[in-house]
Parts: structure tokens; C-alpha cells; sequence
């Protein structure tokens, strides 16, 4: 106010009176906006408010510089752009170092966690998890505003609590599980500090504070759904984690529970409290529940409970009409039946008609039933003999192989239906199974003193003999088992390895890569010498940015499989090389006819490979991109890949949440429509025809 006014006002009172109550009532007015704006700024969507607009143009030819030294791990060509002018670029940028985990960027990093832009501070803190380098922890907490009241850096402060939790340790860890000033709006802080307890237990990392908070988030339903379900992952997933009495919470708010993908999780948090009333609640559920996937988790569930207590519910899901139900409640037998039933799951497995099952319960009989049953088995191994000659289905053929290894004595036959054969993919499931008998506990009472050293070498020779042809699927299984010391490999070696290095010289790079990797880690195990941490194909194919050019998201994936028709969108800004390799095969007509070969219930359907087994790649390798998506939905759609940058041609869609594969998996697009369809499919269902739409 000019000093003359004021003395104005001084003098006259009335008017004094009148300006201090419109002075106070401006004042007022101010508070108020200003109070508006805190209510807004705080419950305004972060993503609506960012300081500046985030711009991944593919058609940027700067931007596709970035990319290809992303590609080719080119960390020299990254670095200027974590200080380029463009708050685009440095986005990108560091994002890259979250794709190849090089430890290299790191101080430049470090300065990207201060930067203008909370986006940059985000990828920053993104890339710096991905590396898990233990130093950078004192780095991420500095780095965390903790005077944020305006919340501009919600986003990045959460990114900052979920990297704490890849690097971080026991200290950190209940610093983490103890911050309670979060409100239940904070959405990226919650999400942020439940991934980083998560990452911790996936480190083998637990707290008893981080299992009390996420037992609590996980209940509370007022919180968001994403927050919960990381938080059911981590009681899902932790191992020797204490629950006890909390189990008896969750048994009570599991029925209520709307989400299955939440009941999923919370079925197996229960299971492994081992309280009586977790078991019957786990019994009743399954009388009455609809979704397969909690089904399965159930049955799994039970396996924390003795055998006799929960033999009966298990035995009635083998004639559920969902197949994944009924081979779970297989599986389970094959794990923890008993030698008393053994009998009775050789009966059972004679007369069901999913060749799975059937499969599984035989393998259940030969495991359970104690190795002086010789006659027994023997006829279990003539039962299954007939089934594999009766059968037109190769992967019926591989599940009877694999279910006649639990029985010892069947390594001739092994030998004679599978390793003599042609078929790929029955060579390797009797390597498999080869090595299945020597890892057997029972093999040095079943061939005695003489008998193990005379057996046991002859079935290193078939393995041997198998790898010196150059199957690839062979050769990697035999050589997992070379690493294994305890299957005494040493000695039939008589410490040559020569011939193992000559195999290794005759794979194909990089299209038998995952063979090579496990063969050199044989090799190393056996010449004792450390295999490199890190051991990845050359860069041999560049993005095809012709490809990318005509990519948007309109184009659509369209899977005729034998079950029905499945639609895919793909994530083309976020893994460009990925989704032009996809399409481009698709459009070669590569995946037409390629067989589901491998579904694990309630968790993923695989394809691509053109062996139909799984061991079969392509005479090329692609990146990881592992930007920050996560795999907290069913039906995402990812690269199968034997570690980081080791990706080519098989695919994998999952049937539910699956957050351990997060920033490990590159994710690629997500199933648009037929999710219905990838859940009805089996092992040995085929892609009939694959188109791409643009």
C-alpha cells in the first residue's frame, strides 16, 4: 500500500475499518485458491500435470539414433543424450540403460535423478533399479523429495522406492516397511513402496514389517486395485514369510473378494499360514468358485497341509471339465502323494481321457510307489508303452517318456522311443528323462555298488552320444546336467573335455545361443573357472525402421488358433524392434501352423518355436527393451528369451498377473480381444494362420 494512502486511511477510522476488512477479505480469497489448489494438485492424476510433454515420435530420425545405440548397447552414443537440451531425448536415454542394465551410465544417471523434468527423474530412477549395482541405494535415497508437499515428484519419488528395493538391503527394507504418512490417495507413492517390498522378497528379502504392511494393503479394499495385487503377489510369492493369524483375515475377506486375480493370490497366502481353518476355508472355496485360475491356485495351495487332510478335494478336481484344473490336481499328486495311494494313481490315471493328466498320475504312480515295487512298475511301463504307440500326438508321446523316468529301469526304452528316433522333440524329452533317472534319490539302491557306476555311465554315454549329433535340445539338457556335479559327470570325463568343446564349436550363433549357454557353463563347471555373469549374442539385427514407420496403433494381430480367433494390439513406441520383428515374421508367414508348446496353468501360453518344444530359435537375435510396463494384467504379450537380449522368435501370452517377470520380459502388445480363446488353449493346439492388420 503507498505509504500516502495508508496515512490517509489512518486518519479516518471509518474508512481505516472498511479497507482492513476488504484487505482481510483479499487474504481470504487467496487462502482459499490456494487451498484449492493444494486439494487439486493433490488429487489430480500426476499424468495430467506433468512439467512437460514426453514426445517417443518414432519418426524422429534423433530419436532413432537413440534407439539403435540402445540396440547396440552403445553406451558411448547414449551418454550425450542424458544432457541434451530435449527433455525427450534424456527420457529416452535413460530408459535405455534400464534395457541393457549397464553399469556404465551410472554416474550419469545419478544426475539425471535431479533433473527439471520429474519424467527424466522417473526413467533415471528406473534405469538405476534395473542395474541393481548395491552403491546406488545412498544415490536413490538422496534422490527422494521428501518435501514434495505439492506432490510434483510423486512419480519419480515412487520410482525411487521400487528401485531401493532391487538394490537395497535388510536396513532399507524396514525403512521402507515402516513409512506409514502415506494416504491412501498418494497412488504412485503406495504403488512405489509395495513394488519395492515386492522387489525385495523376489531378492530373497524379507522383513516382518514389509509382510504386516503388505498383508494390510492387501485387504484394504479402499485402496487401489494395482496396489493390492502387488501387494497379494508379494504374500503369494515371499518365501518363509510368517503369516499365522493374519491368514485367518484373509480366509475371511477371500470369499467376499470381486477380484480374481486378488483371490488368486490371496488363495496362496492362505495356504501357507498351515492354519486348520485356512485349509477348509481353501477346501469350500473350491466347491464353489468359477474362475479356473483361483481353481488352480487352490489346489496348489494345499500342498502346505498334510496329504491325508486334503486328499479327497484333491482327487475330486481330476474330473473337473477345465483341463488346467484337473492336470493341477495331478501335478499335486506327483508332488506330495503318498506311497499308500500310489496304486490307486495308476487307476485313475488308466482311465482319464485328457492325455496330460493321464501322463501325470502315471508319473505320480512311479515316483510314489517305492523302488522294490518292480513288478508293479513294470507293468505301468507296458501300459504306458501301448499308450505312446497308440497315440498320433507328439507331445502325448513326450508327457509318457517323461512319466516313464520315474521309473529307473525304463532307460533302455528311453534310449530305443526317444533318442533314436528323428523327432526333435522326442530326443529331447528322453534326454530328460535320462536325466531324470540319474537324479533320482533311489538310483544307488536300485542298481546297487557295481550296478550305479555301470548304469550311470552308460547313460552319460547316450546323453554323450546324443549331444555329439548337434541337436540343440538335446545338447542343452545334457549339458544342465554335466553342470550338476552331483550326477558325476567328473570322472566319466576323466578330466578330457575336449569333446565338449568341440560340440560347442559346432553350435549355430546366434540361433542355438541358449544351447551355447549352457554348454559353456558345463564346460566352465567342469574345468572349474567362473562363467561371465553376462553372456549375450553379438548385435546382428538392426531395427527394421521401415517397419516401424508404418506401425500405429490401429494395427491389430489376428491369431487363428485351433480354439478360435485371438486379436492382438501391439506397444510399438515402447519396443520398436520387438513389435517390427513380430510383425515382419507374421507377415512371412512364419507363425502359421507353429504349436502351443508349452502351457503352464495360470500363468502362460507359448509359441514360436519351430521345433515345437521350446529349444528351437532363428539365425538372429533381438534386444531386451524393458522400458517401465509391467505385467499387471492377463493377457499381455511377451518375448520368450533364455536372459536379457537373447530374444528371436517365440512368443508368449500370459493368463494372469505376473509381476516377477517385470523389467526382465520384454512386453510387446496385449491381447485386444480373445482372451476367452488363449485360456481354453492347450500343449499341441496350433496357430493355424497369422495375419497383421494395419
Amino acid at each position: 500500500i503507498p505509504f500516502s494512502l495508508y496515512s490517509t486511511l489512518k486518519e479516518n477510522r471509518y474508512l481505516r475499518r472498511s479497507f482492513e476488512i476488504s484487505v482481510n477479505m483479499k487474504k481470504i480469497s487467496l487462502l482459499f485458491s490456494l487451498m484449492v489448489a493444494i486439494l487439486w494438485f493433490s488429487c489430480m492424476p500426476y499424468e495430467e500435470r506433468k512439467l512437460t510433454n514426453i514426445a517417443l515420435d518414432l519418426n524422429d530420425k534423433e530419436l532413432r539414433t537413440l534407439f539403435e545405440a540402445q540396440d547396440k548397447r552403445d553406451v558411448s552414443g547414449l551418454l550425450p543424450y542424458l544432457k541434451n537440451k530435449n527433455a525427450t531425448y534424456r527420457y529416452a536415454a535413460a530408459l535405455a540403460f534400464g534395457s541393457s542394465k549397464d553399469k556404465s551410465g551410472l554416474d550419469a544417471l545419478y544426475e539425471c535423478l535431479s533433473d527439471e523434468v520429474d519424467d527424466v527423474r522417473e526413467a533415471a530412477a528406473y534405469a538405476i533399479g534395473q542395474i541393481g549395482d548395491s552403491t546406488s541405494v545412498s544415490r536413490l535415497i538422496g534422490a527422494f523429495d521428501a518435501m514434495d508437499s505439492m506432490r510434483i515428484h510423486n512419480r519419480s519419488n515412487g520410482m525411487i522406492l521400487e528401485s531401493i528395493g532391487k538394490c537395497g538391503g535388510q536396513d532399507e527394507l524396514k525403512l521402507i516397511s515402516t513409512t506409514k504418512t502415506y494416504k491412501s490417495t498418494d497412488t504412485l507413492l503406495l504403488l512405489g513402496q509395495s513394488r519395492g517390498i515386492y522387489r525385495f522378497a523376489l531378492r530373497q528379502i524379507t522383513h516382518p514389517f514389509g509382510t504386516k504392511l503388505m498383508t494390510q494393503y492387501c485387504l484394504d479394499k479402499n485402496l487401489p486395485s494395482e496396489i493390492r495385487l502387488i501387494a497379494g503377489h508379494y504374500l503369494h510369492r515371499s518365501k518363509n514369510i510368517a503369516l499365522d493369524s493374519s491368514a485367518l483375515l484373509i480366509a475371511r475377506q477371500i470369499k467376499s473378494e470381486e477380484d480374481p486375480n486378488l483371490r488368486m493370490v490371496m488363495s496362496t497366502a492362505m495356504g501357507k499360514s498351515k492354519l486348520p481353518e485356512a485349509r477348509d476355508t481353501i477346501i469350500s472355496l473350491l466347491r464353489t468358485e468359477k474362475d479356473y485360475r483361483v481353481k488352480t491356485n487352490l489346489i496348489q495351495s494345499l500342498a502346505f497341509f498334510n496329504y491325508w487332510e486334503v486328499r479327497d478335494t484333491v482327487i475330486a478336481q481330476l474330473k473337473s471339465k477345465e483341463p488346467h484344473v484337473a492336470y493341477t490336481a495331478a501335478d499335486y499328486l506327483f508332488r506330495k502323494g503318498a506311497p499308500e495311494d500310489a496304486k490307486y494313481y495308476r487307476i485313475l490315471g488308466r482311465n482319464h481321457q485328457d492325455w496330460r493328466v493321464r501322463a501325470k498320475l502315471y508319473a505320480a504312480y512311479n515316483k510314489r510307489l517305492p523302488y522294490f515295487f518292480t513288478k508293479g512298475k513294470t507293468g505301468a511301463t507296458q501300459e504306458l508303452i501301448q499308450f505312446f504307440n497308440a497315440s498320433q500326438n507328439i507331445y502325448e508321446k513326450a508327457a509318457i517318456l517323461d512319466a516313464m523316468s520315474y521309473f529307473q529301469w525304463t532307460y533302455p526304452q528311453l534310449k530305443e522311443l526317444g533318442l533314436d528316433t528323428e523327432n526333435e522333440i522326442l530326443k529331447a524329452a528322453a534326454a530328460q528323462g535320462l536325466v531324470n533317472i540319474l537324479n533320482s534319490k533311489d538310483f544307488d539302491l536300485i542298481f546297487g555298488a557295481a550296478g550305479k557306476i555301470k548304469v550311470g555311465n552308460e547313460i552319460r554315454g547316450h546323453l554323450l552320444n546324443a549331444m555329439k549329433e548337434g541337436d540343440a535340445g538335446v545338447t542343452a539338457v545334457a549339458a544342465g546336467a554335466i553342470s550338476n556335479e552331483a550326477l558325476g559327470f567328473r570322472p566319466f570325463f576323466n578330466n578330457d573335455f575336449k569333446v565338449l568343446d568341440t560340440i560347442l564349436n559346432d553350435l549355430k550363433l546366434p540361433k542355438e545361443f541358449e544351447t551355447y549357454k549352457e554348454l559353456r557353463k558345463a564346460i566352465d563347471v567342469m574345468e572349474q573357472r567362473k562363467t561371465p555373469e553376462k553372456l549375450v549374442p553379438e548385435f546382428n539385427r538392426p531395427i527394421d525402421w521401415g517397419m516401424v514407420s508404418i506401425l500405429s496403433p490401429r494395427v491389430r494381430g489376428i491369431l487363428q488358433t485351433t480354439k478360435g480367433k485371438i486379436v492382438l494390439e501391439f506397444f510399438h513406441e515402447y519396443a520398436p524392434a520387438s513389435v517390427a520383428n513380430f510383425v515382419k515374421l507374421t507377415q512371412s508367414g512364419y507363425y502359421d501352423g507353429k504349436s502351443i508348446h508349452r502351457v503352464v496353468p495360470n500363468f502362460v501360453v507359448q509359441s514360436g518355436c519351430p521345433r515345437g518344444d521350446g529349444w528351437g530359435s532363428e539365425d538372429f537375435s533381438i534386444r531386451s527393451e524393458l522400458p517401465p510396463v509391467y505385467y499387471n494384467d492377463e493377457g499381455y504379450i511377451g518375448m520368450a528369451s533364455a536372459g536379457n537380449d537373447t530374444e528371436s522368435n517365440q512368443w508368449f501370452i500370459t493368463l494372469s498377473p505376473t509381476p516377477h517377470l517385470d523389467g526382465n520380459y520384454t512386453i510387446f502388445g496385449k491381447v485386444k480381444d480373445g482372451m476367452d480363446v488363449v485360456k481354453k488353449l492347450e500343449i499341441g493346439d496350433k496357430v493355424e494362420k497369422a495375419v497383421i492388420k494395419f
